[in-house]
């Protein structure tokens, strides 16, 4: 126990405290779509008293969009803001894991006399990185929230209306929290591990691309393989028949995670690492 305490604070302060460049550049791109969406929301109900709320910040990024679909001839419609709130998030587990691996793993694992223990710092350190990630677009929301005078957790019926032509009344405020950002958070977690995964067979800049093809793919088409719909509330089935549960996504996520836990020991035990 003493030696995954040395080597999770190790990725602790190497992967989290000393990459402060990317979340200042996280923090940056969270105030300007925030402000982006503030001002919009502000110029389209000028007339009336509509304040964003902090979920109706939150939900900006996590409302996804609608499965693509050719038959409606709308053309395509694919929710940018969400795919670049996460690839700015996996955009370098891979490579923080395999420059670690290359530096400093040799000496730590040689120290420590466990590869296993080495893969579950970093399991560790993917989930911390994910959560302080999360916290900093939470915390953005909120003071956001504060600005605009409306420091509650519920969604303005007027703007959920308004812009993604759906209706999520009825659905209670910690169901819609759930949804909106922590079922996201889980899911962000899971496949953070199964990046840290790929990223140990091939190079980080591969697993990058399968990721980011993965995503749009998510963006494109509605199935439950596909992970990161569960991360879209507009695929969510608030109605109980359509779209994706949030039972599912909570089980799979955990059950990916556990696969890629256990075949990454497998791995990095036989990963030539000199």
């Amino acid at each position: 126990m003493h030696n995954l305490f040395l080597l999770v604070k190790h990725d602790l302060r190497q992967g989290v405290l000393h990459r402060w460049k990317f979340f200042l550049i996280s923090l940056l791109y969270f105030v300007f779509i925030d402000i982006v969406f503030i001002v919009g929301i502000n110029t389209m109900f000028a007339d009336t008293n509509v304040k964003c709320s902090i979920s109706d910040i939150m939900l900006n990024i996590f409302i996804g969009n609608k499965p693509f679909d050719p038959t409606e001839g709308k053309g395509i419609n694919i929710a940018i803001n969400w795919i670049v709130f996460h690839t700015l998030l996996f955009s370098s587990i891979g490579f923080y894991l395999i420059d670690d691996l290359k530096k400093s793993a040799t000496q730590i694992i040689l120290r420590t006399k466990s590869r296993a223990l080495w893969w579950t710092s970093k399991i560790i350190w993917c989930m911390v990185l994910v959560v302080s990630y999360y916290l900093l677009f939470f915390l953005c929301a909120v003071l956001c929230g504060f600005f605009c005078g409306n420091m509650t957790f519920s969604l303005s019926d007027e703007i959920v209306s308004e812009l993604y032509e759906i209706t999520l009344q009825g659905v209670s405020v910690g169901k819609t929290i759930f949804t909106i950002i922590v079922l996201p958070m889980i899911v962000s977690i899971s496949f953070a591990i199964v990046n840290a995964f790929i990223s140990l067979i091939v190079k980080p800049i591969i697993s990058l691309i399968l990721f980011v093809c993965y995503l749009v793919a998510s963006a494109f088409y509605e199935s439950p393989i596909l992970l990161f719909n569960y991360s879209m509330v507009l695929r969510n089935n608030f109605d109980g028949v359509n779209g994706v549960s949030n039972q599912n996504g909570v089980l799979i996520s955990i059950v990916l995670l556990l696969i890629c836990f256990t075949i990454g020991i497998k791995v990095i035990r036989k990963k030539d690492i000199l």
